[in-house]
């Protein structure tokens, strides 16, 4: 795409458009790596622009700049969260295709015809089943085998499916045999897995700790406000009670942030 716009641009122009242009194609990758398709995000900013607009004339300019920030955060929230989901389906059913894949070659079949065949294997509504068709519609397009397993499951960051990947291209550049890498792949996508698991369910016993004493704090401050709210009014006041009052909040929601972090899966 980007490619496209700078061809009338040769030169230095070129170069100044494309630096222009790239943040733009970063939000398309990104876009596309959350299945959020393009209209529906003109359509959000388009809302975007209008509430700004409105906060503007209500509320003056000051609260204006306060609604772009925040719809670009929740714009970044909702395209994590989409590509999340994505990656928890894919690597669900990751070992499965890699298994029937294996076991496809080890039966004498090409390995991208294993591949094109594999669909049948998983419910049609599956993440990994609409990614294997329109795996099968570019290579019945013509699509040479390398590109057309590059553009598997594009945009989405994982080492296994990576490792998937290579070892797909390096069978059809070199004719090597694939079915015994396949099944060492699968062991290592398993181990991994069960490795993470593992690790969730360590980490979720601190992170209940977390929270619940960040509860009782909350819980110990509200009888305070209740029954010595001059007390606590007085603290406010201070030109250091304030300042001490608000390090400890931000400190609890640090460490609350800090410990939900542990043990993500992109970290492992």
């Amino acid at each position: 795409m980007v490619e496209a716009l700078l061809e009338p641009f040769p030169g230095r122009r070129g170069v100044a458009l494309e630096e222009r242009f790239a943040i733009f194609a970063s939000l398309a990758a990104r876009l596309a790596a959350a299945r959020i398709s393009r209209r529906a995000a003109a359509l959000y900013g388009l809302v975007t622009l209008l509430a700004t607009a409105v906060a503007a004339m209500v509320n003056g300019l000051a609260c204006a700049i306060l609604v772009p920030g925040a719809a670009a955060v929740v714009a970044l929230l909702m395209i994590r969260r989409c590509v999340r989901r994505r990656l928890d389906e894919m690597e669900r059913d990751l070992p499965a295709l890699l298994t029937t894949i294996a076991s496809s070659v080890r039966a004498g079949i090409d390995p991208v015809s294993a591949m094109v065949q594999a669909r049948a294997f998983f419910q049609p509504s599956t993440e990994i089943a609409r990614e294997l068709a329109a795996f099968a519609g570019r290579v019945a397009a013509g699509e040479s085998d390398e590109g057309a397993i590059s553009a598997f499951m594009h945009g989405l960051k994982s080492a296994d499916l990576e490792l998937f990947k290579r070892c797909m291209a390096l069978s059809r550049r070199h004719g090597a045999s694939l079915a015994e890498p396949l099944h060492r792949v699968v062991r290592v996508v398993r181990q991994r897995q069960s490795f993470r698991r593992k690790t969730r369910g360590a980490l979720a016993m601190h992170r209940m700790s977390a929270v619940g004493i960040a509860l009782c704090a909350g819980v110990m401050a509200g009888i305070q406000v209740v029954m010595n709210r001059a007390g606590v009014q007085l603290a406010w006041e201070h030109p250091v009670g304030w300042k001490l009052l608000a390090t400890g909040g931000g400190l609890m929601a640090c460490g609350i942030c800090w410990m939900m972090s542990l043990g993500r899966e992109e970290k492992l």
